[in-house]
Parts: C-alpha cells; sequence; structure tokens
C-alpha cells in the first residue's frame, strides 16, 4: 500500500464528510435568519390591523397596501423556509447514502473492517 495515496484518500474522504457539515450550518443559520424576517413581518401586520380602526382615507388605503406587501412577504419567506428544510434533508439524506467514488468505499470498508467497538460489530 501507497502511503502517499492512502494519505489522499484519507484527506478525500475527510473533505467529503467535513464540506456537508458547513452546508448545513449555513442552512441553519438562514432558517434562523427567515424566522427572525418572519416574526418582524407577522409583528408590523398586528400594528398595522390594530391601527386600521383608526384609519380613514387614505391612511386606510396605505394600510391595506402595506398589509397586502406583508402578506406576500410572509408568503415568500414561508416558502424560503420550506425550501430551505428540504435543501437540510437533502444534505442528510446524501450524508446517509453511500458514496460514490471507489476510494471512499474502500477507506470505509477498510475502518469498518479495523473498527471493533459493539455498535459495528456484526
Amino acid at each position: 500500500m501507497n502511503p502517499v495515496t492512502s494519505f489522499g484518500d484519507i484527506t478525500h474522504v475527510i473533505q467529503l464528510a467535513v464540506a456537508p457539515v458547513f452546508l448545513l450550518t449555513g442552512v441553519g443559520t438562514l432558517l434562523v435568519v427567515l424566522t427572525n424576517r418572519l416574526a418582524r413581518a407577522v409583528d408590523r401586520g398586528r400594528v398595522v390591523e390594530k391601527l386600521l380602526p383608526e384609519s380613514a382615507g387614505e391612511g386606510l388605503a396605505a394600510a391595506h397596501e402595506e398589509l397586502n406587501l406583508l402578506a406576500r412577504r410572509t408568503q415568500l419567506i414561508y416558502a424560503a423556509i420550506t425550501l430551505a428544510v428540504f435543501c437540510a434533508l437533502f444534505v442528510c439524506l446524501l450524508i446517509r447514502s453511500p458514496s460514490s467514488t471507489p476510494s471512499s468505499r474502500r477507506i470505509s470498508r477498510r475502518w469498518w473492517a479495523s473498527c471493533s467497538c459493539w455498535r459495528c460489530s456484526p
């Protein structure tokens, strides 16, 4: 066994293992930002709805226009949250699925063969 090749294989496997972690961290951060934006839109909608009975004329029309804008904004945020959750699920499925590179499978077989813990043993 060539040590340079095995070192290259190991670093490749580590890169494949770490990249999804950073992607999931980014998706999680995006979800936090989106939920905060959703909370702000909902809070602003509640404030505008409380001001509706006091409004008249142009103020009433502006309030309805702002409520329509906030409704559209919340719909888009809900769609973005849904897509981000699907992204995270697909990343998890990618992590769970067997690797497609032959070197990763070879390293994985060697690792499982050398593992002697009670959870890995048949």
